[in-house]
């Protein structure tokens, strides 16, 4: 057994104890001989994990400091990692920032094996982050609010639109916002990088969500434009 699989063990077990639990029935649970079991001890204390006791005591985590990472395997690690960073790269500003301290979080405690994809999301140049405020587009989402939007097309040519938002989605490999254009009187599916600017407005549209999510469908059936939810 690895490690890194013992020491997820270790703290499983500890997580389940209210009071210290003696070194040879850890180390029966855990599955590990107990001088193996020691030194685990030791590289948790040295990760600031707060374990008390020793071998003739017994073992007891300090719940009210436990940390959460590991309770994640390096290769959920990495997975949690390379979400955040790809969220600072790309979520707009309020989920790129939330993404910045999930990835401070992760790094107090994390296994130098996974050092480099720390390094590298601090190489990285700042994010190209959309210019508009996600929090309202959610808003507009939750509540069938209107929006007004300026957009920039392909060729630069910037326009003001009046949408009914239905729901973000994915477009090849982009995200995109699919929604009701008055402009063009029907379903459009907008570049989330190519919204400059958006103003949710008091007006709600009209028509039932459920409703204009299958004539959407319909519509991608009848025109080949694929969106994926």
């Amino acid at each position: 057994m690895h490690q890194k699989d013992r020491l997820i063990r270790i703290m499983k077990v500890l997580r389940s104890q209210s009071a210290p639990i003696a070194a040879e029935d850890l180390a029966r649970v855990v599955g590990a001989p107990e001088p193996l079991l020691a030194e685990d001890i030791r590289v948790l204390v040295r990760r600031k994990i707060p374990v008390h006791g020793d071998a003739e005591r017994g073992y007891l985590l300090e719940q009210a400091r436990e940390t959460f990472t590991l309770s994640l395997t390096l290769d959920e690690m990495e997975a949690a990692l390379m979400g955040a960073v790809w969220a600072v790269e790309r979520g707009d500003p309020t989920v790129a920032t939330a993404a910045r301290m999930v990835v401070a979080k992760l790094a107090r405690h994390l296994p130098e094996e996974l050092r480099p994809v720390i390094l590298e999301s601090e190489r990285q140049a700042v994010a190209k982050l959309p210019t508009y405020d996600g929090r309202m587009m959610r808003q507009a989402l939750r509540t069938r609010a209107k929006v007004r939007m300026r957009y920039r097309g392909l060729k630069g040519e910037v326009t003001s639109r009046i949408v009914w938002p239905l729901v973000i989605a994915h477009a090849d490999e982009v995200r995109v916002l699919v929604a009701w254009c008055e402009l063009r009187d029907g379903f459009r599916h907008f570049t989330l990088d190519q919204i400059e600017a958006i103003d949710v407005l008091d007006a709600r549209y009209p028509t039932r969500r459920d409703k204009l999510l299958a004539d959407w469908r319909e519509y991608q059936e009848r025109t080949g434009h694929r969106a994926n939810v």
